[in-house]
């Protein structure tokens, strides 16, 4: 007699999804190989889940970035600026940071305020 198929419920495969698990997190959850899982996901409706848990999830990781980085976070805000607008520090910008506020993003020919050296 063939084994039963293990259930993977739709709404838990997209909420694992949106945590950013991987098909082994869900293999090693399910007690089930990597190919079954995979296989699993290729077919509606776990693939939409899955795609769009994930795509949840990074939206989600990408406003909690935002919002630290928009308060204040230094940390934050080189994250930020390294993955959502593409900048590198490769002399391309400096970053200074000050106590009163975000970090001011300045070109390398700029200055990082508006006095005048006299």
């Amino acid at each position: 007699m063939p084994r039963r198929a293990t259930e993977m419920p739709v709404d838990l495969v997209k909420e694992l999804a949106s945590l950013q698990c991987t098909q082994t997190d869900l293999a090693d959850l399910f007690h089930i190989s990597q190919a079954q899982v995979s296989r699993r996901l290729a077919k509606e409706p776990l693939k939409s889940a899955w795609i769009e848990g994930l795509a949840e999830g990074r939206v989600s990781l990408r406003r909690a970035i935002f919002k630290s980085a928009m308060s204040g976070g230094a940390s934050a805000q080189k994250l930020a600026a390294a993955n959502i607008l593409d900048w590198s520090e490769k002399g391309q910008l400096d970053a200074h940071i000050t106590a009163e506020g975000p970090a001011v993003f300045v070109a390398e020919w700029g200055k990082a305020d508006d006095t005048e050296d006299d």
